[in-house]
């Protein structure tokens, strides 16, 4: 394997990667993406599903609200969950947000920083997100994934159990075979319907969401949306509780979202609570978020930072805070 030493052979690099990947799928079809990492072990993840964030899954609703509580006037703008997850990503709060970047070069900036943990190379990730998980920040299932993040886990668990009784009782054919099948299965029935569902007729699918709003707990949920959005319709998909992940796309106003040119990944739940997440490398997903890897030579690290700062790519350029901005220029002397 031939490690990347310079930004030019960076570049070569990812043109055959984009090539391929052209190739392989329609390209108006795909949007182009890119994650830079320090440590090239590291996976596909949002930082509240890291190894050792347990406790930060459970408490997700309790530090969400006390940020809320306490700093009422910076919270003021973002009104949507979302974009109370998006500023808190911004501040280093574990979120269900992943970073991603329509600019390479920045991803390229990000992977060569240093890392004192390991000896491990860096890379970057280049991710083909086929545009049907494309969303905006103000989409309605951005909205209901966001919404998890207000509920605990005894919340989530009984809007499951509840949607698991009703389908239990449903008349509808395809359901009762799928519950009798499920029967001497160790797997959930929500599980099994989920495995299934994309070969369902569609009045089966429809059935399943609407047992799915007929839950009583998951007026929880609604509480949540509506009070964002009003004219919020009482319909919950089941595909926002199976397993999703959304690219998306969201406004402008922060300098360094616009700096870096920046979206997100949004990661759902999965299973009965929120300790069980949504990986990006879930057969669901193989065939919607196509990643492909470019190694980073560690050695060759400040070297590829000095060609990047010739580009304009740098601390005071993707950092455009007086914090980050301040420390740029004093480093100069």
């Amino acid at each position: 394997m031939q490690l990347v030493n310079s930004v030019q052979s960076f570049l070569l690099k990812l043109e055959n990667i984009t090539n391929t990947i052209k190739s392989d799928s329609k390209h108006d079809n795909i949007l182009l993406t890119y994650r830079g990492h320090e440590i090239e072990s590291w996976k596909l993840e949002p930082s509240l599903y890291r190894k050792g964030n347990s406790n930060k899954i459970r408490n997700e609703h309790n530090y969400i609200n006390d940020a809320v509580i306490n700093f009422p006037n910076d919270l003021e703008s973002h009104r949507t969950n979302f974009e109370k997850l998006a500023f808190f990503q911004h501040y280093g709060f574990p979120t269900r947000l992943l970073d991603l970047t329509e600019n390479p070069l920045v991803s390229l900036y990000f992977a060569c920083q240093k890392n004192t943990r390991t000896k491990q190379n860096a890379s970057v990730e280049v991710l083909a997100i086929e545009k049907s998980l494309l969303k905006y920040y103000n989409s309605d299932s951005v909205s209901v994934l966001s919404a998890f993040s207000r509920l605990n886990n005894t919340k989530i668990r009984d809007i499951k159990s509840q949607f698991e009784s009703h389908l239990l009782r449903s008349n509808d054919s395809d359901i009762k075979k799928l519950c009798k099948v499920n029967a001497g299965q160790q797997q959930t029935l929500l599980e099994m319907i989920s495995s299934k569902y994309s070969t369902l007729k569609e009045s089966t699918q429809k059935e399943i969401d609407y047992q799915l709003n007929k839950t009583e707990n998951i007026n929880f949920l609604y509480h949540e949306i509506k009070y964002e959005k009003s004219h919020f319709e009482h319909k919950i998909k089941f595909e926002d509780f199976d397993n999703r992940i959304l690219c998306v796309k969201t406004k402008m106003s922060n300098p360094r979202i616009l700096a870096q040119q920046g979206l997100f990944l949004l990661f759902g739940i999965y299973n009965s609570n929120k300790m069980n997440m949504s990986k990006i490398n879930s057969a669901k997903y193989k065939k919607l978020i196509h990643n492909k890897k470019i190694t980073i030579d560690i050695n060759s690290k400040e070297k590829i930072l000095k060609e990047l700062d010739l580009l304009g790519i740098n601390q005071k350029r993707l950092f455009p805070e007086f914090l980050y901005s301040g420390k740029s220029i004093l480093n100069q002397y």
